[in-house]
């Protein structure tokens, strides 16, 4: 990442924390686990809490279907990623994550159609967007489907869409609920977002 990207921290007791390495924290482990359990999984949905948006990624950049070669696993571009909008932290930061485009157009429209059930079932706005404009992240657990078909875990064409719901409430554009969501709303979050 881009050293104005404060995508992540390396403060353990930060929520943003990254870890000590690769699958490391327990909830990465997790979503590992889950995808070598299931080998015909297919879609993937991390709950989150800020606000109404169904987000795909990459979660790191913005997308760019032009050169394969300017992609995560290509060190030349590290220290690049996570700058949004493209530029704007100056030279070396129009870094943007290759998407074949059949995979950029199927995570765009499944999150614009997730986005509609949603705000039909619950009567609240969601939007849909590329996470990365959202707030770029590393590591983000949407993204670990793509991951995974790149270091060879997973066949190509067997990948994992990964998509992030954001079911955060606000009134007048103030947040009504904490970040983190007290586990009595959990269960009624779960209901709304299973009827979208």
């Amino acid at each position: 990442m881009h050293p104005s990207a404060a995508a992540a921290s390396d403060d353990p007791s930060f929520e943003t924390f990254y870890g000590t390495g690769p699958l490391s924290e327990a909830e990465t482990r997790s979503i590992d686990w889950v995808m070598d359990t299931h080998p015909n999984l297919g879609w993937f949905l991390d709950q989150h809490s800020a606000i109404g948006m169904v987000i795909h990624g990459w979660c790191h950049d913005s997308n760019q279907a032009s050169d394969p070669a300017v992609n995560v696993l290509n060190t030349v571009y590290d220290g690049t990623r996570g700058v949004i909008p493209d530029g704007s932290a100056g030279v070396g930061s129009t870094y943007k994550e290759f998407t074949e485009v059949r995979d950029w157009d199927e995570m765009g429209v499944t999150a614009h159609r997730i986005a509609g059930a949603m705000m039909v079932t619950t009567g609240r706005q969601y939007q849909a967007r590329q996470a990365a404009h959202f707030y770029p992240t590393s590591g983000c657990s949407s993204d670990h489907g793509n991951w995974r078909v790149m270091v060879g875990r997973k066949e190509k064409g067997k990948r994992v869409r990964g998509f992030g719901m954001e079911f955060g409430e606000f009134n007048g554009g103030r947040q009504i609920v904490r970040f983190i969501r007290p586990w009595r709303c959990i269960g009624r979050v779960c209901w709304r977002m299973a009827r979208g």
